[in-house]
């Protein structure tokens, strides 16, 4: 289970929140990007402007690398290691 997954809101009404939250979303993929991790989003719930962020780790190394950066970056609030998690296993 080399992946994570975290869902991030991006409300309309509070332009702050808004870009608050987007800058999440822009740190999250850009640490992807540095670290040859896999990274993909999906729309959770169009109503709620929430979006499924899902983490793709080609070692437990830097699933763990993740977590450690993930849990040094306290500005963000409650969108830390309390709301990445790994998924549920896929039901066959």
């Amino acid at each position: 289970m080399d992946w994570l997954c975290t869902v991030e809101f991006i409300p309309e009404d509070n332009g702050e929140a808004r870009l608050f939250a987007t800058e999440i979303i822009g740190h999250l993929f850009g640490y992807a990007q540095a670290t040859n991790t896999r990274a993909l989003a999906l729309v959770g719930d169009a109503d709620a402007n929430a979006y499924e962020l899902l983490f793709s780790f080609a070692s437990s190394e830097g699933k763990n690398s993740f977590w450690i950066w993930s849990a040094g970056t306290r500005t963000w609030g409650t969108t830390t290691l309390r709301m990445i998690s790994c998924p549920p296993p896929l039901k066959k």
